[in-house]
């Protein structure tokens, strides 16, 4: 009799567990709320402390909450901006850490868009791969080394070949604009028109 008691109990236990979703995928957000450490407690002792279960505990009533604390609740995987699908390269795996996707925009956007937090863009980022200083001594350098291929990846924000997310125009009249002089114009400098409407075109990033 005892025996059976413990079979259902480890059995009822079983069915209870519940796992991360996002479990060996480290990502990194922001808890919404302010109260997320008192509603998930750690649990177990120090140093080995866990996750508190009833964050991803649909029958928990706390559960309604962890939305707003995915930070504390490990849940950073959920976000939007890494909620999508990698489909990486054979052999070849996403990044483990947000750090390295600079490394390789191209390759990283096209096929790690999630495990770079990438999800929402619709364009891959306009960054250098490369110290930026070096990527201007490169830009600078006599028959502006820009015009190959393995330089101007790596320098993409420096070599122009690509559109800064703070550096956009927001008028498609900005190139007819300029030639009236709107960049220079102290009428529209004063107001700092370029830099609002023209930023891109007005050489203002």
């Amino acid at each position: 009799m005892f025996l059976r008691f413990v079979s259902i109990v480890a059995l009822l236990n079983s069915a209870h567990s519940v796992e991360n979703p996002c479990k060996g995928r480290v990502f990194q957000c922001e808890d919404v709320a302010s109260s997320c450490a008192v509603i998930f407690p750690k649990v177990g002792e120090a140093p080995n402390q866990e996750t508190n279960p009833n964050c991803f505990d649909t029958t928990s009533p706390d559960n309604v909450f962890a939305v707003n604390c995915r930070s504390t609740c490990e849940l950073c995987c959920l976000e939007p901006q890494y909620n999508c699908d990698d489909d990486p390269i054979p052999n070849l795996p996403c990044p483990d850490e947000e750090s390295w996707c600079t490394a390789f925009v191209d390759i990283n956007f096209a096929h790690c868009r999630s495990a770079c937090g990438w999800c929402e863009r619709t364009t891959a980022p306009c960054i250098d791969a490369l110290d930026t200083e070096f990527c201007k001594n490169l830009k600078n350098a006599t028959g502006d080394l820009c015009s190959m291929p393995e330089v101007n990846v790596q320098c993409a924000k420096t070599c122009e070949v690509c559109i800064p997310d703070d550096c956009a125009d927001a008028s498609t009249r900005c190139s007819i604009w300029a030639t009236n002089g709107f960049c220079e114009d102290p009428f529209y400098t004063e107001a700092n028109a370029p830099s609002m409407y023209c930023k891109r075109t007005c050489d203002l990033c």
